[in-house]
Protein backbone atom coordinates (compact mmCIF):
# COMPACT_ATOMS: atom_id res chain seq x y z
CA UNK A 1 0.00 0.00 0.00
CA UNK A 2 1.01 3.48 -0.43
CA UNK A 3 -0.20 6.49 1.43
CA UNK A 4 -2.12 8.42 -0.93
CA UNK A 5 -4.24 5.33 -1.31
CA UNK A 6 -4.56 4.62 2.22
CA UNK A 7 -5.35 8.38 2.95
CA UNK A 8 -7.53 8.29 0.28
CA UNK A 9 -9.70 5.27 1.93
CA UNK A 10 -9.85 6.86 5.50
CA UNK A 11 -10.92 10.15 4.07
CA UNK A 12 -13.71 8.96 2.71
CA UNK A 13 -14.55 6.51 6.03
CA UNK A 14 -14.26 10.29 7.79
CA UNK A 15 -17.59 10.84 6.51
CA UNK A 16 -18.96 8.08 9.10
CA UNK A 17 -17.61 9.92 12.29
CA UNK A 18 -19.74 11.33 14.69
CA UNK A 19 -21.07 14.57 15.27
CA UNK A 20 -23.17 16.47 17.77
CA UNK A 21 -26.31 15.25 15.95
CA UNK A 22 -25.15 11.50 16.26
CA UNK A 23 -24.08 11.68 19.97
CA UNK A 24 -27.62 13.75 20.90
CA UNK A 25 -29.16 10.37 19.11
CA UNK A 26 -27.15 8.74 21.54
CA UNK A 27 -28.37 10.62 24.06
CA UNK A 28 -32.53 10.41 23.24
CA UNK A 29 -32.20 7.06 23.07
CA UNK A 30 -34.06 4.20 24.79
CA UNK A 31 -31.90 1.40 23.48
CA UNK A 32 -27.83 2.71 22.80
CA UNK A 33 -27.65 -0.60 21.13
CA UNK A 34 -29.78 -0.15 18.41
CA UNK A 35 -29.23 3.51 17.98
CA UNK A 36 -25.58 2.30 17.44
CA UNK A 37 -26.27 0.01 15.00
CA UNK A 38 -28.34 2.71 12.81
CA UNK A 39 -25.21 4.45 12.79
CA UNK A 40 -23.04 1.74 11.48
CA UNK A 41 -21.58 -0.21 14.25
CA UNK A 42 -22.10 -4.05 14.39
CA UNK A 43 -24.07 -4.87 17.01
CA UNK A 44 -22.76 -7.39 19.65
CA UNK A 45 -24.52 -8.70 22.69
CA UNK A 46 -22.73 -5.51 25.17
CA UNK A 47 -21.94 -2.35 24.43
CA UNK A 48 -18.68 -3.32 25.26
CA UNK A 49 -18.52 -6.25 23.20
CA UNK A 50 -19.78 -3.73 20.34
CA UNK A 51 -17.62 -1.10 21.17
CA UNK A 52 -13.91 -3.13 21.24
CA UNK A 53 -15.22 -4.89 17.86
CA UNK A 54 -15.47 -1.51 16.60
CA UNK A 55 -12.04 -0.36 17.44
CA UNK A 56 -10.71 -3.92 16.65
CA UNK A 57 -11.86 -3.39 13.11
CA UNK A 58 -10.81 0.39 12.98
CA UNK A 59 -7.51 -1.04 14.20
CA UNK A 60 -7.28 -3.89 11.22
CA UNK A 61 -8.54 -1.69 8.39
CA UNK A 62 -5.63 0.76 9.45
CA UNK A 63 -3.39 -2.16 9.82
CA UNK A 64 -4.23 -3.43 6.08
CA UNK A 65 -4.11 -0.05 4.53
CA UNK A 66 -0.04 0.78 6.31
CA UNK A 67 2.77 1.70 4.17
CA UNK A 68 4.70 1.21 7.42
CA UNK A 69 3.55 -1.04 10.13
CA UNK A 70 6.38 0.25 11.92
CA UNK A 71 4.89 3.47 12.30
CA UNK A 72 1.35 2.39 12.58
CA UNK A 73 2.41 0.38 15.39
CA UNK A 74 2.41 3.47 17.62
CA UNK A 75 -1.06 4.29 17.52
CA UNK A 76 -1.63 1.60 19.74
CA UNK A 77 1.20 2.26 22.24
CA UNK A 78 -1.49 2.98 24.86
CA UNK A 79 -3.49 -0.42 24.51
CA UNK A 80 0.38 -2.48 24.84
CA UNK A 81 0.93 -0.24 27.78
CA UNK A 82 -2.47 -1.28 29.09
CA UNK A 83 -1.86 -5.29 28.24
CA UNK A 84 1.51 -5.22 29.52
CA UNK A 85 0.86 -3.47 32.79
CA UNK A 86 -2.08 -6.21 33.10
CA UNK A 87 0.30 -9.15 32.72
CA UNK A 88 2.75 -8.13 34.50
CA UNK A 89 0.87 -7.46 38.13
CA UNK A 90 -1.24 -10.88 37.38
CA UNK A 91 2.18 -12.56 37.49
CA UNK A 92 3.59 -10.39 40.53
CA UNK A 93 0.44 -10.69 42.78
CA UNK A 94 -1.02 -14.14 41.31
CA UNK A 95 -4.13 -12.29 39.64
CA UNK A 96 -6.55 -14.26 37.17
CA UNK A 97 -5.98 -13.02 33.67
CA UNK A 98 -8.98 -13.73 32.84
CA UNK A 99 -10.67 -10.36 30.52
CA UNK A 100 -7.71 -8.88 31.23
CA UNK A 101 -6.59 -8.10 27.15
CA UNK A 102 -7.50 -5.22 25.46
CA UNK A 103 -7.42 -5.87 22.09
CA UNK A 104 -6.50 -3.13 19.85
CA UNK A 105 -3.11 -4.46 21.17
CA UNK A 106 0.02 -5.05 18.83
CA UNK A 107 0.51 -8.20 20.94
CA UNK A 108 -1.82 -10.99 20.98
CA UNK A 109 -2.90 -12.36 24.43
CA UNK A 110 -1.30 -16.01 23.62
CA UNK A 111 1.99 -13.74 22.94
CA UNK A 112 1.51 -11.99 26.72
CA UNK A 113 0.91 -15.04 27.95
CA UNK A 114 4.05 -16.90 27.13
CA UNK A 115 6.30 -13.75 27.16
CA UNK A 116 5.10 -12.21 30.72
CA UNK A 117 3.64 -15.26 32.64
CA UNK A 118 5.81 -18.07 31.50
CA UNK A 119 8.89 -16.22 30.13
CA UNK A 120 9.03 -18.14 27.21
CA UNK A 121 9.53 -14.98 23.84
CA UNK A 122 10.11 -17.82 20.75
CA UNK A 123 6.50 -16.23 19.98
CA UNK A 124 7.80 -12.64 19.37
CA UNK A 125 9.92 -10.59 16.58
CA UNK A 126 13.61 -10.02 17.34
CA UNK A 127 13.06 -6.61 18.04
CA UNK A 128 9.83 -7.00 20.66
CA UNK A 129 11.98 -9.96 21.95
CA UNK A 130 14.55 -7.33 22.91
CA UNK A 131 11.83 -5.38 24.16
CA UNK A 132 10.53 -7.85 26.67
CA UNK A 133 14.29 -8.73 27.87
CA UNK A 134 14.35 -5.15 28.54
CA UNK A 135 11.29 -4.70 30.73
CA UNK A 136 12.37 -7.72 33.08
CA UNK A 137 16.03 -5.92 33.37
CA UNK A 138 13.99 -2.89 33.86
CA UNK A 139 11.33 -4.42 36.18
CA UNK A 140 13.61 -6.45 38.21
CA UNK A 141 13.40 -5.12 42.12
CA UNK A 142 10.15 -3.36 42.15
CA UNK A 143 7.16 -6.08 42.83
CA UNK A 144 6.52 -4.63 45.70
CA UNK A 145 5.64 -1.36 44.24
CA UNK A 146 2.81 -1.50 41.56
CA UNK A 147 2.98 2.34 40.55
CA UNK A 148 6.61 2.63 40.04
CA UNK A 149 5.89 -0.89 37.34
CA UNK A 150 3.10 0.55 35.47
CA UNK A 151 5.19 3.99 34.66
CA UNK A 152 8.54 2.11 34.53
CA UNK A 153 6.68 0.33 31.35
CA UNK A 154 5.32 3.46 30.17
CA UNK A 155 9.00 5.22 29.89
CA UNK A 156 10.53 2.11 28.33
CA UNK A 157 7.75 2.12 25.32
CA UNK A 158 7.12 5.43 24.97
CA UNK A 159 10.98 5.84 24.55
CA UNK A 160 10.73 3.03 22.17
CA UNK A 161 8.15 4.38 19.78
CA UNK A 162 9.93 8.02 20.34
CA UNK A 163 13.17 6.59 18.72
CA UNK A 164 11.21 4.87 15.91
CA UNK A 165 9.36 8.07 15.02
CA UNK A 166 12.89 9.82 15.20
CA UNK A 167 14.51 7.07 12.88
CA UNK A 168 12.02 7.57 9.94
CA UNK A 169 11.32 11.75 10.50
CA UNK A 170 7.28 11.49 10.26
CA UNK A 171 6.50 14.79 12.07
CA UNK A 172 2.51 13.62 13.08
CA UNK A 173 3.99 10.66 14.64
CA UNK A 174 6.69 12.59 16.72
CA UNK A 175 4.07 15.24 17.36
CA UNK A 176 1.72 12.68 18.58
CA UNK A 177 4.06 11.30 20.82
CA UNK A 178 5.54 14.31 22.40
CA UNK A 179 2.22 15.50 23.31
CA UNK A 180 0.87 11.91 25.18
CA UNK A 181 3.92 12.39 27.06
CA UNK A 182 3.36 15.86 28.12
CA UNK A 183 -0.39 15.47 28.97
CA UNK A 184 0.69 12.24 30.53
CA UNK A 185 3.54 14.37 32.76
CA UNK A 186 1.03 16.86 33.79
CA UNK A 187 -1.46 14.87 34.86
CA UNK A 188 0.60 12.96 36.42
CA UNK A 189 2.04 15.75 38.17
CA UNK A 190 -1.55 17.24 39.16
CA UNK A 191 -2.01 13.75 40.85
CA UNK A 192 0.87 13.26 42.40
CA UNK A 193 -0.06 17.04 44.31
CA UNK A 194 -3.20 15.43 45.23
CA UNK A 195 -2.25 12.80 47.19
CA UNK A 196 1.04 14.23 48.49
CA UNK A 197 4.04 11.83 46.82
CA UNK A 198 7.61 12.10 48.14
CA UNK A 199 9.59 14.21 45.83
CA UNK A 200 12.01 11.22 44.64
CA UNK A 201 8.53 9.29 43.94
CA UNK A 202 7.20 11.57 41.53
CA UNK A 203 10.58 11.87 39.56
CA UNK A 204 10.73 8.08 39.31
CA UNK A 205 7.65 8.01 37.22
CA UNK A 206 7.52 11.17 34.82
CA UNK A 207 8.28 10.24 31.32
CA UNK A 208 11.25 11.24 29.28
CA UNK A 209 11.01 13.10 25.51
CA UNK A 210 8.55 15.98 26.59
CA UNK A 211 8.48 19.63 25.31
CA UNK A 212 8.37 19.89 29.30
CA UNK A 213 11.79 19.07 31.00
CA UNK A 214 11.85 16.61 33.57
CA UNK A 215 13.94 19.66 35.72
CA UNK A 216 10.83 21.89 35.12
CA UNK A 217 8.60 19.29 36.60
CA UNK A 218 10.61 18.82 39.68
CA UNK A 219 10.42 22.84 39.95
CA UNK A 220 6.85 22.45 39.22
CA UNK A 221 5.97 19.64 41.81
CA UNK A 222 7.77 22.30 44.60
CA UNK A 223 5.71 25.15 43.83
CA UNK A 224 2.54 26.16 45.42
CA UNK A 225 1.63 28.71 43.29
CA UNK A 226 -1.02 28.41 40.80
CA UNK A 227 -0.02 31.06 38.43
CA UNK A 228 3.30 30.38 38.41
CA UNK A 229 2.51 26.53 37.89
CA UNK A 230 -0.09 27.76 35.32
CA UNK A 231 2.86 30.33 33.42
CA UNK A 232 5.32 27.86 32.83
CA UNK A 233 3.53 25.12 31.00
CA UNK A 234 1.47 27.41 29.29
CA UNK A 235 4.95 29.07 27.65
CA UNK A 236 5.28 25.86 26.20
CA UNK A 237 1.43 24.53 25.41
CA UNK A 238 -0.33 28.32 25.40
CA UNK A 239 -3.55 26.50 23.75
CA UNK A 240 -4.08 24.40 27.63
CA UNK A 241 -4.04 28.11 29.46
CA UNK A 242 -8.32 27.50 29.43
CA UNK A 243 -8.29 23.64 30.53
CA UNK A 244 -5.68 24.16 32.84
CA UNK A 245 -7.88 27.34 34.70
CA UNK A 246 -10.41 25.23 34.50
CA UNK A 247 -9.12 22.25 36.46
CA UNK A 248 -7.96 25.05 39.02
CA UNK A 249 -11.65 25.57 40.13
CA UNK A 250 -12.97 22.36 39.48
CA UNK A 251 -10.27 19.98 40.60
CA UNK A 252 -11.77 17.69 37.79
CA UNK A 253 -8.57 15.21 36.43
CA UNK A 254 -11.33 13.34 34.43
CA UNK A 255 -12.18 16.72 32.78
CA UNK A 256 -8.82 17.96 32.00
CA UNK A 257 -7.73 14.20 30.70
CA UNK A 258 -11.08 15.08 28.58
CA UNK A 259 -9.78 18.74 27.73
CA UNK A 260 -6.01 16.76 26.93
CA UNK A 261 -7.47 14.61 24.35
CA UNK A 262 -9.58 17.00 22.53
CA UNK A 263 -6.30 19.41 21.86
CA UNK A 264 -4.41 16.46 21.04
CA UNK A 265 -6.55 15.65 18.08
CA UNK A 266 -6.84 19.64 17.56
CA UNK A 267 -2.87 19.32 17.02
CA UNK A 268 -3.24 15.90 15.01
CA UNK A 269 -5.62 17.59 12.89
CA UNK A 270 -3.06 19.97 11.25
CA UNK A 271 -1.50 17.32 9.49
CA UNK A 272 -5.19 15.57 7.95
CA UNK A 273 -4.11 16.89 4.73
CA UNK A 274 -0.96 15.81 3.87
CA UNK A 275 -1.41 12.80 1.52
CA UNK A 276 2.17 11.62 1.44
CA UNK A 277 2.48 11.18 4.95
CA UNK A 278 0.94 9.22 8.16
CA UNK A 279 -0.99 12.11 9.49
CA UNK A 280 -4.04 11.72 7.93
CA UNK A 281 -4.36 7.88 8.96
CA UNK A 282 -3.01 9.21 13.10
CA UNK A 283 -6.16 11.60 12.82
CA UNK A 284 -8.22 9.43 11.48
CA UNK A 285 -7.54 6.42 14.42
CA UNK A 286 -7.50 9.13 17.28
CA UNK A 287 -11.20 10.51 15.78
CA UNK A 288 -12.06 7.26 16.09
CA UNK A 289 -10.83 6.72 19.63
CA UNK A 290 -12.00 9.72 21.06
CA UNK A 291 -15.91 8.78 19.36
CA UNK A 292 -15.79 5.46 21.28
CA UNK A 293 -14.58 7.07 24.36
CA UNK A 294 -17.56 9.66 24.63
CA UNK A 295 -19.96 6.76 23.29
CA UNK A 296 -18.64 5.22 26.67
CA UNK A 297 -19.31 8.66 28.56
CA UNK A 298 -22.76 8.98 26.82
CA UNK A 299 -23.64 4.98 27.62
CA UNK A 300 -23.34 5.54 31.71
CA UNK A 301 -24.64 8.65 31.40
CA UNK A 302 -27.18 10.17 29.21
CA UNK A 303 -27.58 12.97 31.20
CA UNK A 304 -23.80 14.41 30.26
CA UNK A 305 -24.24 17.62 28.71
CA UNK A 306 -22.16 17.38 24.69
CA UNK A 307 -20.01 20.34 26.55
CA UNK A 308 -18.55 17.35 28.40
CA UNK A 309 -17.41 15.06 25.57
CA UNK A 310 -14.17 15.19 24.40
CA UNK A 311 -14.25 17.53 21.42
CA UNK A 312 -13.61 16.66 17.69
CA UNK A 313 -13.78 18.41 14.38
CA UNK A 314 -17.07 16.44 14.01
CA UNK A 315 -18.47 17.82 17.53
CA UNK A 316 -16.39 20.68 18.40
Amino acid sequence: MNYPYANGVLKVKEADLFTNASYLRLKDSKDILKTLEELGYEKKQTIEATLVNELVKTKDLIQSLSPNHKLTNCFFLVSDATNIKAYYKARIFNLSTDDLYVPNSNFSKENLEEAILNYDLKGLSKENQKLFIKLEQELKGLEENPRLISAKIDQILFEKAYKDSNKINDKALREYLVLNIDTINIITLFRAKKLNFNLSEVLDVFIDNGKIKIDVLKDLYQEENEDRILKEIILVYPKLEKSLLSYFKNQSLDLLERAFKSYILEEIAKYEYDSMKLGPMLYYYVSKEIEIENIRLIYFDQSIALSDLIKGEKNG
